[in-house]
This record gives C-alpha cells, sequence and structure tokens, in this order.
C-alpha cells in the first residue's frame, strides 16, 4: 500500500517524576507503562477540519492507537511526530506504519488489523513486517509478556487486550449477569431498531443505581484512559452543568455562547443549583452584558 512517502516520527515522551503523586495519579501512570488503547474512537474528521491540514506541514499530535494520526495522513502530505507516555503505543503506531509500507492491498492491512485474530497473522508478521520495522518496535512486539511474544495477540483478537479492551470485556462480563448482552445491538437492522434494543437493555441497565455508583469510581474512567486531573474535571463539569437550559436576552434572539458571568449577583460558582423550572436572572456573558432571563430544565 502507498503512503504517499509519509514518514510517522515516533517519539516518546517520559512519564513525570513520580515524587509528589497523589496514589491516583500513581495508578494511573502505572497503566500508562503498557498498552491502553489497541484502537481509539474519536472522530478524526473533527479534527482534520479543526487542523485545516496543508501539504508540508508538520503536525505533533498524541500518538494513542494511531487511529486518528492514520487519518490525518489522507487529508494532506504532511509530517507526523507522535508523542506517547505509553511505549506500547510508540510500538503499535511504528507496527500500523511499517504494515502500511508492507502490505500491497487494503485488503491484506485489513485482514491483519481488522481480523486480529488469525493464526496467519504471525507468519504475515513475520515475513512481511519485520523488514520494514524499527528495532525497538519489533523488540516490543517480541517481547515474552509473559508467556508468549506481545505480537501473538494479533492471533487472539488484539482489541480485547490493553486497559480499554479488558475493561470493555470486563464491563460485558458484568453486564451479562444483569441478564444483559451488550451483542444484542449488533442485530439492528436501522438506527430506530438500535435505540429501541440499546433502551431496553444497556440502558435500562446504565440507570441502576449501583452501575451509576461503579460509573463514577476514578476506577471506572482509569480504565477508559481517563487520567486523575481529568476525572476531577468532568466531575466539576457534571457538577456545575448538570441541568440543561434555554437562554434569552432581552430583545436578542437565544443565544448559545455561554455562561453567564453571574447569578443574582454572586458568581456563578457560588450560587445555588436552580431547580426544574425555576425562572433567575442573570448577567449575560455577551459584549451588550444584557440581562438575560434563564428558563432552567433538567
Amino acid at each position: 500500500m502507498a503512503t504517499n512517502s509519509i514518514a510517522v516520527d515516533a517519539v516518546l515522551s517520559d512519564y513525570p517524576s513520580e515524587q509528589g503523586l497523589r496514589l491516583s495519579d500513581r495508578l494511573f501512570a502505572s497503566l500508562f507503562n503498557h498498552l491502553v488503547y489497541p484502537q481509539i474512537w474519536e472522530d478524526p474528521e473533527v479534527d482534520i477540519k479543526a487542523l485545516g491540514l496543508q501539504d508540508g506541514e508538520h503536525v505533533l499530535a498524541i500518538a494513542s492507537g494511531g487511529c486518528n494520526l492514520l487519518n490525518m495522513l489522507t487529508a494532506a502530505d504532511v509530517r507526523i511526530s507522535a508523542l506517547d507516555l505509553s511505549p506500547a503505543h510508540i510500538a503499535l503506531n511504528s507496527l500500523k506504519h511499517a504494515s502500511l509500507k508492507a502490505f500491497e492491498s487494503h485488503d491484506e492491512f485489513f485482514n491483519f488489523f481488522g481480523h486480529a485474530d488469525k493464526q496467519s497473522n504471525l507468519k504475515v508478521y513475520l515475513e512481511k513486517v519485520t523488514p520494514h520495522l524499527d528495532a525497538a518496535s519489533r523488540a516490543y512486539w517480541e517481547k515474552r509478556a509473559p508467556f508468549r511474544p506481545r505480537i501473538h495477540a494479533f492471533t487472539r483478537n488484539f482489541y480485547a487486550h490493553g486497559v480499554l479492551g479488558r475493561f470493555i470485556g470486563v464491563s460485558h462480563f458484568f453486564a451479562r449477569l444483569f441478564g444483559v448482552n451488550p451483542q444484542d445491538v449488533l442485530s439492528a437492522k436501522s438506527r430506530q431498531e438500535q435505540e429501541t434494543i440499546f433502551d431496553a437493555t444497556m440502558g435500562r441497565l446504565l440507570k441502576r443505581p449501583m452501575v451509576r455508583w461503579a460509573l463514577q469510581t476514578p476506577l471506572a474512567l482509569y480504565g477508559l484512559g481517563i487520567p486523575a486531573a481529568q476525572f476531577k474535571k468532568l466531575q466539576g463539569d457534571a457538577r456545575r452543568w448538570r441541568m440543561s437550559y434555554t437562554i434569552g436576552c432581552a430583545g436578542l434572539p437565544a443565544i448559545s455562547t455561554w455562561p453567564p458571568t453571574t447569578l443574582h449577583g454572586r458568581p456563578l460558582e457560588d450560587a445555588m443549583t436552580p431547580r426544574r423550572g425555576r425562572r433567575c436572572h442573570a448577567t449575560c456573558s455577551t459584549s451588550t452584558m444584557r440581562p438575560c432571563v434563564i428558563a432552567w430544565t433538567t
């Protein structure tokens, strides 16, 4: 497969010294010493549109599972330097880039990464990919961890490995204990049917008090690769924006650029959370600073 002569430079960024880190930070750092994301699901089209990539540019990005970086390569003739806390992510990006050089068709690439559970993948790796793989990445994939070389994960469903893969596997296990099979949604023939199945299965499960409590614990988000600092911010945002709202300024149409700076003359952070249907006056955070009427809902 052609790669348009684009090279991905893999640069490993060491995690800061553990001195002074809290236990939660150390736990997250230990997770990132290993594979976290066998793949990543952010929408690359949003990144590409925002960046407005042009030929010849140099992009600095987090490596992660490498999916988004490869999508960037389709948008323009750019050079990408990929940094990551995890050496496993660097090795995975290098494996994907080496495979793009090694394979002659999309079908070959998809058979290896799309069907990452075939015994033939090991032979393909040894005969086709290794000549294009750098020494450090090859050493990573061929090291035993703990009983088989890591590359054997591509013969046993690679996407069930890593912190995220195992977290999803455990989640499916516990869902089945409650009589719910997350894979049922795959039988849907339309989006409407998909929504109906989800509401009757996973949607119902997610409303259980014990499940809701478990999903609010740091360990749950660590399993998704979310660090302690980001978890704290998510908690703060949830408390601050737990209600949805509509807002209209006096004499002006409804606006979406929000929030207001004050509520009842007090800083927003110190204001009490409005209840359902309660109307209150606020100072609008627009250049006009006109009074706004906020219609709160939950």
